[in-house]
């Protein structure tokens, strides 16, 4: 079971890596509400009036790593191959921690509003609008539409799996004018789907021979 995630527990040298823009979101958001700031009292959190608020993802992308205790950020390469820094500091990653809370693992096609935008599996994007007679859609940028009438509560369609959804944005708070665009920033992330960890045999092995203390050799046999 992955651990929660508490800054009091990494007071020292440490950044965290976040390499999807949803995972810097996130712990930017953690910060934020924590009372940290980056270095010159500038928010974590996207705010228009201040320009160098925000998470600043899009400049490292996939390598972002955040200097947390000290107000900074940087590449994951920069803390590994720097002299000195690949010493000093220990590289945390994002996935290696349990980000779940209460509302993630219970949200249902019911807790849709509208004005949310959600993500479905085939990446594609929809806001959720109110229809005469379907109750709710999801218009998408290409100018269709999804009809959610006999969608399933776990946000799932039967025979279409394409076509269910993986993540949840609330409304734009941080830019009003852009409430009816279908992006998901200045969004919050409400929900994400647990997807099921894929392994492979090696992998499998390692795991099983730690929590032994000794070697074990998983072998794959087809049953006939």
């Amino acid at each position: 079971m992955k651990p929660k995630f508490r800054l009091e527990d990494y007071t020292g040298d440490y950044v965290m890596h976040c390499p999807e823009k949803w995972m810097a979101e996130k712990f930017c958001k953690l910060l934020h509400n924590s009372g940290r700031t980056w270095v010159g009292n500038h928010s974590y959190v996207n705010k228009p009036e201040d320009p160098l608020s925000g998470n600043s993802w899009e400049e490292e992308r996939d390598g972002t790593c955040y200097n947390f205790n000290e107000g900074m950020y940087g590449s994951k390469r920069f803390y590994l191959s720097e002299p000195g820094y690949k010493i000093r500091y220990k590289i945390l990653e994002f996935d290696n921690f349990d980000w779940s809370d209460e509302k993630e693992n219970t949200m249902t096609k019911s807790d849709l509003k509208v004005g949310y935008v959600v993500k479905f599996r085939n990446e594609m994007l929809g806001m959720v609008m109110p229809d005469e007679s379907y109750g709710l859609i999801t218009v998408n940028n290409n100018g269709t539409w999804t009809n959610l009438f006999t969608m399933d509560e776990d946000m799932t369609f039967a025979g279409l799996p394409n076509l269910e959804i993986v993540e949840v944005y609330g409304l734009n708070c941080l830019h009003p004018t852009k409430s009816l665009q279908i992006s998901t920033e200045g969004r919050d992330l409400l929900w994400k789907r647990k997807e099921a960890k894929k392994m492979t045999v090696s992998e499998i092995s390692e795991i099983v021979s730690k929590s032994l203390g000794y070697d074990v050799e998983v072998e794959v046999v087809k049953e006939h």
